[in-house]
């Protein structure tokens, strides 16, 4: 036994000395080699970063400063594009037909108000085609009269509806009495039959006041916009959009939304500066609009602002490429000579491996692989009786291994078995939270659809009382036309009989001025007839003439009587005429009554329309309620689903549990398998406690 472990020990010092000369070697000449090689490269890959950072780094500067005049150009542009638009606003504003024609001026005149509608269509026609800027121009008068429009798509007789565009959202039109911007207006595309992707923006102006005004519109062309966002050439990949100050965005690329974007609502300032977007870097500038509070944003990508300072890294690459090449080239030419003998050694090492341990003699042509080759061999040897030994113990080993792996099996087996059960019920738990958070966001629609039903009714009560108050008043209306018309029927009649007497009286008046007339000529020519012939008679017809005479002085006082008629004839006539002034009255009250009839009309009108607000606002009850109650069996169903949920969870926990028990005398049968194995191991440690592992 001395004598075995005598070079046992004498090969171990051997290893340690070896182990220590080699410790003392420092780093190999292969190591060196690669150092050396790679030492000139690594200055070349330092010289080409350093130049293409300087390159990138100007070329971006450059790029960045042409970009922001670009947009500010653009911006710029813009604005003076917007400066006409206002000053039109502000003209047709202050314009006095345009004026008197909103508020109503020429109501009570019609030739004048199609002169001026046909004046100032004319003006707004012009204003529009000499303006690229300009997409429409709307004058909405305060009374029911025509619109004045540019659009080719609105109805021209389309009568004015200021009343009710004051209570849609468009009525913050009228809260000021300057310029106002904003970026929609709903009610009034609706009237006109406008499409609100025609414009971008609009200008208006109050004419006159906010209870009684009407108000000036001019939309600003999207296309207009587009025009100048189109001759922005930042790049590929580059997104350019206009957007609004109330987030109205108009863009380029589809399916890109600028306005959506944290950077974007993280701050309202112009700014330059990089932001991500999507995993890619882009250049972002962003340029406020004085006039209207919109903001110009453009995104460049930043590798198409370093395209060109890509192409210097690029002759970089390969630069060091082919200095990686030349160096490979003669390392492998200096490295040749030392592969061949460690070759040798791995041949060698390799037939051991595959386990034949016939020492074999190497040969080297250097003393340090003859040193290594000597190593090799005396591991061969003692790795040889290290098997002989490890051989006697596999056996015992084997066995044991057979059944720990039995036991193993069946303890893999039911912890499968457990993770199943448990991935299951983390399962079933994460369905029944989620289909509480369902429940939850039902049940809060559902308490919303309450709250908008009481909000429907509540504005349908409102609708109700305004159509009783409307029927009231057109009750006392009719009344009144009632009253009106019994007086003037009176009127007409007593004209009538007025008319028709008078005209009688004048026509026997006019016979008896005639008759008398006649007799008075007959008395006259009788009276001369008997003066001559009294004359002739001498004194016996004196007599007769004094008869005469008489005669005469009847005539003359039936003249005057016939003048005293015609007088009164006069005044007759003078009777008329107030009658004709009576006529004229009834005439008046006519007029009246018509007028009263059509604010009846209106007032049913009315009457209807609200009756309309009421059905559509009961129809809107009538869905909500629909609604709520598919809600409330959704929720019922949610809720059994999450009971049913449960159920399956406790069968789970349950099998949970006797798989465990299961596994408890599984893991009982491994552990005295495991001892009989360790005491195996033991005798296989001693065998190999010859060897030093350090």
């Amino acid at each position: 036994m001395k004598n075995s472990k005598l070079p046992e020990r004498t090969w171990k010092k051997k290893q340690e000395c070896g182990s220590k000369e080699r410790k003392g070697l420092g780093v190999s000449l292969c190591i060196q080699l690669i150092i050396g090689f790679a030492v000139p490269i690594l200055f070349l890959i330092g010289v080409g970063i350093i130049s293409y950072r300087n390159a990138s780094a100007g070329m971006i500067e450059n790029y960045e400063n042409s970009a922001v005049n670009a947009l500010d150009m653009t911006m710029e542009c813009m604005e003076r594009g917007f400066a006409p638009s206002i000053a039109n606003t502000l003209e047709l504003a202050n314009n006095t037909m345009v004026s008197s024609y909103v508020q109503g001026g020429y109501d009570s005149d019609g030739s004048a108000q199609s002169t001026v509608r046909q004046s100032v269509g004319k003006d707004i026609i012009v204003k529009q085609t000499t303006n690229d800027f300009i997409a429409n121009i709307h004058i909405i008068p305060a009374g029911d009269i025509l619109t004045m429009t540019t659009s080719n798509a609105s109805n021209t007789k389309a009568q004015g509806f200021m009343k009710r565009l004051r209570e849609s959202e468009d009525s913050i039109m009228l809260k000021e009495s300057g310029i106002v911007w904003g970026s929609a207006h709903p009610f009034v595309d609706e009237k006109m039959g406008l499409s609100g992707e025609d414009y971008i923006l609009y200008c208006s102006c109050r004419v006159g006041t906010e209870e009684k005004g009407g108000l000036v519109i001019i939309d600003i062309s999207a296309r207009a916009i587009r025009n100048l966002m189109e001759k922005l050439d930042f790049g590929e990949g580059s997104h350019i959009a206009f957007i609004t100050a109330d987030g109205k965005e108009l863009d380029l690329e589809e399916g890109v939304r600028i306005s959506d974007m944290d950077f974007y609502n993280e701050t309202e300032e112009e700014t330059t500066r990089y932001v991500n977007y999507n995993g890619t870097e882009y250049f972002y500038m962003v340029r406020k609009s004085d006039t209207t509070g919109g903001s110009f944003v453009v995104m460049v990508p930043k590798s198409s602002i370093t395209q060109k300072a890509d192409s210097i890294r690029n002759i970089t690459l390969l630069m060091v490429i082919l200095a990686g090449a030349a160096a490979m080239i003669l390392s492998v030419v200096i490295i040749a000579g030392i592969s061949a003998n460690i070759g040798k050694s791995i041949r060698a090492l390799d037939e051991v491996a595959q386990g034949n341990l016939t020492a074999k003699r190497l040969k080297a042509n250097n003393r340090e692989f003859a040193k290594l080759h000597a190593a090799i061999q005396n591991t061969i040897r003692k790795m040889r009786g290290l098997i002989d030994a490890v051989k006697r113990v596999i056996g015992l080993v084997f066995a044991s291994g057979l059944q720990v792996n039995e036991a193993s099996a069946d303890v893999s087996s039911m912890t499968g078995d457990m993770r199943m059960e448990i991935d299951e019920i983390g399962r079933n738990i994460i369905s029944e939270d989620a289909e509480i958070t369902v429940c939850s966001q039902m049940m809060e629609g559902l308490s919303a659809k309450i709250k908008q039903v009481n909000a429907n009714i509540r504005e349908m009560v409102s609708y109700i009382d305004t159509t009783q108050e409307t029927v009231s008043s057109g009750k006392d209306m009719i009344q009144l036309m009632t009253t009106q018309s019994g007086a003037t029927s009176q009127a007409t009649e007593a004209v009538k009989e007025q008319v028709s007497s008078l005209g009688d009286k004048l026509k026997d008046i006019v016979q008896f001025v005639n008759a008398i007339k006649e007799i008075a000529d007959q008395t006259n020519l009788l009276s001369l007839n008997a003066s001559i012939e009294s004359a002739r008679a001498g004194e016996s017809g004196k007599g007769f003439s004094v008869v005469a005479e008489e005669i005469r002085k009847l005539a003359e006082s039936s003249g005057k009587t016939a003048e005293e008629i015609r007088r009164v004839v006069g005044e007759v006539e003078n009777h008329a005429s107030r009658t004709f002034d009576k006529v004229r009255e009834a005439e008046a009250y006519v007029g009246i009554q018509e007028k009263t009839v059509q604010d009846t009309a209106k007032a049913f009108d009315r009457i209807n329309e609200f009756i309309a607000e009421c059905i559509n606002q009961m129809e809107e009850v009538a869905v909500g309620i629909e609604d709520m109650n598919t809600e409330r069996k959704n929720a019922l169903s949610a809720m059994e689903t999450i009971h049913n949920y449960s159920k399956e969870s406790v069968k789970s926990v349950d099998s949970v549990k006797e798989t465990l028990k299961r596994q408890i005398v599984c893991a009982e049968n491994l552990s005295l398998e495991a001892e009989g194995l360790k005491a195996h191991m033991q005798q296989l440690e001693k065998t190999i406690a010859a060897f030093r592992l350090e």
